[in-house]
C-alpha cells in the first residue's frame, strides 16, 4: 500500500509546486526537469535493493508525474493553434490513458514470463517514455506565452 500510495502523494504534492516552477523556469525547462526526475526514479526502482529504496523510487517517480501532469497540457495549449488546442489536450489525455493500459499489459507479461525479476524490468522500462519525452522537448521551443511573461 505504501509503495503505491507514495507515488500518488508525491504526484499530488509536486503538482502544487508545479505552477511556481512553470512561472519561474518556463514550460519547456519544467517538462525537461520532470522527465529527468521520472527517469531517475525509474532507474532507482529498477535497481532497488530493499523496501526503502523501492518507496524512494516511487516518490521520485511521483514527483515527475505530478509536475509533468500539470505542465504538459499547459504547454500543449500554449503552443497549439487556437482551433487545435482542445483536440490536442484531449489527445494528450487519451495517450496517457493508453500508456497506462499498455504498462499494465506489459506488467502482466513480465509477471507471467519473468516472475522473479519481471517487476524490475517493468519499473525500469518506465524510463523509456520519459527519455523519449526529454529528447523530444530538447527540439521544441519555449511556450510563446511564457516568453511574453518573462
Amino acid at each position: 500500500e505504501v509503495v503505491v500510495s507514495s507515488t500518488i502523494l508525491a504526484a499530488f504534492a509536486s503538482s502544487l509546486v508545479g505552477g511556481t516552477l512553470n512561472t519561474m523556469y518556463g514550460r519547456r525547462l519544467t517538462i525537461l526537469f520532470s522527465a529527468s526526475v521520472f527517469t531517475t526514479g525509474s532507474f532507482v526502482l529498477a535497481f532497488a535493493i530493499d523496501y526503502t529504496t523501492l518507496v524512494l523510487g516511487r516518490v521520485i517517480v511521483g514527483v515527475g508525474i505530478g509536475i509533468a501532469s500539470l505542465t504538459t497540457p499547459i504547454y500543449i495549449a500554449e503552443v497549439a493553434l487556437p482551433e487545435m488546442r482542445g483536440k490536442l489536450v484531449t489527445v494528450n489525455g487519451l495517450l496517457v490513458t493508453v500508456g497506462q493500459f499498455t504498462a499494465g499489459m506489459v506488467a502482466g507479461v513480465f509477471d507471467k514470463y519473468l516472475p522473479e525479476t519481471g517487476w524490475r524490468w517493468m519499473l525500469g522500462l518506465a524510463a523509456v517514455p520519459s527519455i523519449i519525452m526529454f529528447h523530444g522537448f530538447l527540439m521544441l521551443p519555449e511556450s510563446p506565452r511564457w516568453l511574453a511573461m518573462a
